[in-house]
């Protein structure tokens, strides 16, 4: 799915000591914060990618889009209310809690599944696990960004595994697509192996706790280091930056940024997935129950992967400002024409789609675009923009929803 999260917190004189100590040895701690990343937004990319598919014989046109709302609309409220709802609780105590409540969350998935009730009523336990799943994978990738960014070493081992995460869900679902026919003991399957991933991230967010507690310095040590570092601070909040004689350009360059920063979230949501997620092939066979699974989401979630990983390189172009006011609007462009592709290509009757390579080119074609997009815009002076990141995160939550309003309409015409 298309919500990226990158935080920039501020840390204390005590947490940089402790960060300080985190292990490299065998490069173990880029391997568990990359583990954390990936088993940490599994949940949210889980419950998208199942529920598209459970329900995707429904015969109400609205159901993906409804799906969709509901993740954009819980990653939006919690980019209003996170600063409110983070300070209240420690960060370790609020990790632990949520992920133990999304174990709960799929325990009572697994168990309303095999009870007998209405398609409707399992509609609607599906949307509330949705939200709640969303929600406190949202809580927890918070918290935990504020933990890797004291370990800077391992900040993009961190990111790079929450773009892996999609790529995660999408393997399980295909696992239990292929081994399972029925519908109901495919999403005993799914439901299952959830379970143990995310039983898999309480265990390595322990083991990642202890490693960073395993050495902690003395209180002298720490109290040394914390005074400079909160006289860096400081100085850091009350230096003011000075005046350039192009201060007009560079505010409504930082609007253009900020319009480009919702922009790209909406019109890739308004198509992706309420719209990709029913494109059908002609074949028959396994292949028919894979091929939203492989085209769809694992073509896309791989993509965004690539781009995260060839991110830091996006910085040459991101901090050019005539670079990036040429590169975006073209490639923005080409993005935008992915949309009457993709409405042409579900539109029905679907006479157009005996060739099964087309779509899964155009998938890769636009899972590349929307990475770039997504990637530049939020990397775009990140270091010189004053402010925390907040603005940018509650942008894009703001423009992924209004994408997800739009692709209501967009699967009416279809």
């Amino acid at each position: 799915m298309c919500t990226h999260t990158r935080h920039t917190e501020k840390c204390t004189g005590k947490q940089l000591s402790t960060a300080c100590n985190f292990p490299d040895t065998l490069h173990a701690g880029k391997f568990i914060c990359g583990l954390l990343g990936l088993l940490s937004a599994f949940p949210r990319h889980f419950f998208l990618i199942s529920s598209l598919y459970l329900h995707r014989e429904m015969a109400q046109n609205w159901i993906f889009s409804l799906i969709v709302l509901v993740t954009q609309v819980a990653g939006l409220i919690f980019a209003v209310v996170k600063t409110f709802l983070v300070q209240r609780f420690s960060a370790q105590k609020h990790t632990w809690g949520c992920l133990v409540v999304i174990v709960l969350i799929f325990v009572t998935m697994l168990i309303s599944i095999n009870q007998p009730m209405a398609e409707e009523i399992f509609l609607v336990i599906n949307m509330c696990a949705l939200w709640l799943a969303t929600w406190f994978c949202c809580m927890i990738e918070y918290n935990l960004s504020v933990e890797v960014t004291l370990l800077s070493t391992h900040s993009q081992s961190f990111a790079l595994g929450l773009s892996c995460s999609g790529i995660l869900a999408s393997v399980v679902m295909i696992i239990s697509v292929a081994v399972r026919e029925d519908a109901a003991a495919i999403a005993n399957c799914c439901h299952s192996l959830a379970i143990l991933v995310s039983l898999a991230a309480l265990i390595t967010y322990t083991v990642f706790q202890c490693l960073l507690n395993r050495k902690h310095q003395t209180k002298g040590e720490a109290k040394d280091e914390q005074l400079p570092l909160k006289d860096q601070i400081n100085n850091n909040d009350t230096k003011q930056p000075p005046q350039s004689p192009d201060a007009n350009s560079t505010n409504w360059t930082r609007h253009v940024c900020t319009f480009y920063v919702a922009l790209v979230p909406m019109l890739t949501c308004s198509v992706y997935p309420a719209v990709t997620a029913d494109v059908q092939t002609a074949s028959s066979g396994i292949w028919a129950r894979l091929f939203m699974l492989v085209c769809c989401f694992t073509i896309f979630n791989i993509c965004d992967c690539i781009c995260e990983w060839i991110g830091p390189k996006l910085l040459m172009i991101s901090q050019a400002d005539k670079h990036f006011l040429i590169v975006f609007p073209v490639l923005l462009i080409i993005h935008t024409g992915f949309i009457p592709v993709f409405i042409f290509w579900n539109a029905h009757p679907r006479a157009h789609q005996s060739n099964n390579a087309v779509f899964p080119g155009i998938m890769i074609f636009f899972s590349f675009c929307h990475g770039f997009l997504s990637h530049l815009s939020l990397l775009y002076k990140q270091e010189s923009h004053s402010g925390p990141d907040i603005s940018k995160d509650l942008w894009w939550a703001i423009g992924g929803t209004i994408g997800a309003v739009l692709s209501f309409a967009f699967r009416a015409i279809t």
